[in-house]
């Protein structure tokens, strides 16, 4: 049976051996040294600190499903070993111990446990956590190990499914999705770093914002994408071997972001760089992913196919207004120095339309693949030039690869990466 406590507090403390007072313990107290230095990042604080589930291990909450708070939902759950089900109370359904297959029934939002013999439960408090003593549990087509809870959060109000798994666990099923398999290992453990930082840091933002979310991370683009088990065992190595590793900016956990493609834009020179991260800031230029066709790209409009996509997006069609059937230009008429678009000009019989780049960008949806475009007229044709297929900031993925190709070290490419950062493990 596990037995999972969601105190970031006790998490991180457990961990590096520390108690806690407060939040401004929560960052110090995250990673216990340097690699490769003799300086310790480690720091004790007054207090006690509660036991978490299983000493030595760090666990994350992800988000793998979302529903609407009403929605009538089932969800088809079976384990060879049958399960273990925990309600926030921790009061538990043993009869369920030899059943190997169950459904959650949601109906009107309330939640149901529906059983092999046909025996219906309602659940209390619509919130139900779900155990397998053995090694997975298969929902919904996916395998998962560590636990599955399925409960209507108060605060997104919405219904959510969240599998809470051991981080390492957790970062070998990203690297098949967020990581191209067949790359060098050497590249895995960039990415498992990158990746292991990346989830540390929201763990801590879930868990100490004013009103929490039962989750840390979500298994989305957005954040990173995670689908439970995989086969692709040879990525495992990275991860071992880069076991706890994060890295850190005056000892708290960065935001390490990472894309497939930055075509070279300096992110210092971002009209969005955030100062207070200035490891997001990199005033060199990335020139690894040159030789990519994500690094410079072009796409080709007919003025009639431009405006008719311009015209299906809400914003765009509600700006141009009585604009017209017909678009004579179109133009990028404002950038950042790094050459970010923000503003682009439409003009038309009846009137010329500022729109934003933003809005542009998601009425052509995959055609354009950055912000970093320019638009021109070429006869009858609207020509789209750009670079990159990122938004700039941190690991730049072609790029890392090429380093290593270059026989540069995980360590290398990272420092190239996030300037300023130090690379610490957890403990």
């Amino acid at each position: 049976m596990y037995f999972f406590s969601y105190c970031f507090f006790m998490i991180m403390c457990t961990f590096c051996g520390v108690s806690a007072t407060g939040i401004a313990s929560l960052n110090q107290s995250l990673v216990s040294k340097k690699i490769n230095t003799d300086v310790a990042v480690e720091k004790k604080f007054g207090g006690k600190a509660e036991e978490y589930a299983a000493k030595g291990h760090y666990y994350i909450r992800v988000l793998v499903e979302e529903h609407p708070q009403k929605a009538t939902v089932d969800f088809e759950l079976s384990a060879p070993g049958g399960f273990v089900l925990e309600s926030p109370a921790h009061s538990r359904i043993t009869a369920l111990f030899n059943v190997t297959k169950a459904c959650i029934q949601v109906k009107d939002g309330v939640l149901h446990l529906v059983c092999q013999d046909g025996n219906v439960r309602k659940i209390k408090h619509n919130d139900i956590e779900i155990c397998a003593p053995g090694k997975t549990i298969e929902l919904n087509g996916f395998s998962y190990q560590g636990s599955v809870r399925i409960v209507q959060d108060v605060v997104s109000k919405k219904l959510c499914v969240i599998n809470t798994l051991d981080i390492e666990d957790y970062l070998y099923s990203v690297l098949r999705y967020e990581s191209i398999p067949y790359w060098p290992l050497e590249a895995h453990k960039v990415q498992a770093v990158t990746s292991r930082t990346y989830a540390a840091y929201h763990m801590r933002q879930a868990r100490t914002q004013k009103n929490p979310l039962p989750y840390d991370i979500k298994n989305t683009t957005k954040h990173q994408v995670y689908n439970g088990v995989h086969s692709s065992e040879h990525l495992r190595q990275a991860v071992e071997q880069t076991k706890g590793m994060v890295l850190t900016y005056r000892g708290a956990i960065a935001l390490t972001m990472f894309d497939i493609c930055c075509g070279g834009i300096v992110p210092g020179l971002l009209k969005s760089c955030d100062l207070t991260k200035p490891y997001l800031c990199r005033k060199t230029a990335c020139t690894y992913c040159k030789g990519s066709p994500h690094y410079a790209w072009k796409e080709s409009l007919s003025a009639d196919e431009m405006l008719t996509l311009l015209k299906k997006h809400e914003v765009c069609n509600k700006l141009l207004g009585r604009f017209g059937d017909v678009l004579l230009d179109m133009t990028v008429i404002s950038k950042d120095r790094a050459g970010i678009a923000y503003r682009v000009k439409c003009v038309g019989r009846r009137r010329s339309v500022l729109l934003p780049a933003s809005s542009v960008k998601a009425a052509l949806g995959k055609r354009l693949k950055s912000f970093a475009f320019s638009i021109k007229k070429e006869g009858k044709a609207f020509v789209i030039q750009g670079r990159g297929n990122s938004h700039f900031k941190g690991l730049c993925q072609l790029g890392a690869k090429k380093m290593v190709d270059q026989g540069k070290s995980f360590k290398e490419v990272l420092r190239f990466y996030f300037p300023g950062t130090t690379l610490c493990r957890l403990r």
